[in-house]
């Protein structure tokens, strides 16, 4: 998880996101009921398209977080749904208080 400038407050809701699925998995446990996350990256949906469409800079911004990306793509909807999925399924079934974050590599590091 990393942030910015200017995004305190998305910030600390991030922060909150991340306890909040530990604390509920650790609550709902007993009745056997998982409680995990998905932590989206730079995903193309129409609301990041008219995000960055709407900055004046848009075509030269997107080219640089997509330099950051390891994978070298954004992300499609199906590459989130996946992994909401594989959660959903009994093959994740011991996978407990966990937010997958499902972002091309982007938050694994700094990358050349």
């Amino acid at each position: 998880m990393f942030t910015q400038p200017g995004t305190a407050g998305y910030s600390a809701a991030k922060a909150a996101a991340y306890t909040l699925t530990k604390a509920m998995a650790l609550d709902y446990a007993k009745n056997k009921i998982r409680v995990n996350g998905v932590a989206p990256g730079e995903i193309l949906t129409p609301m990041w398209e008219n995000s960055y469409n709407s900055l004046p800079n848009a075509e030269e911004v997107k080219a640089s977080v997509l330099r950051r990306i390891p994978l070298g793509r954004f992300g499609a909807p199906s590459d989130v749904a996946y992994a909401a999925l594989w959660l959903a399924s009994d093959e994740s079934q011991y996978v407990r208080g966990q937010v997958i974050t499902v972002d091309g590599g982007i938050s694994a590091g700094v990358y050349p």
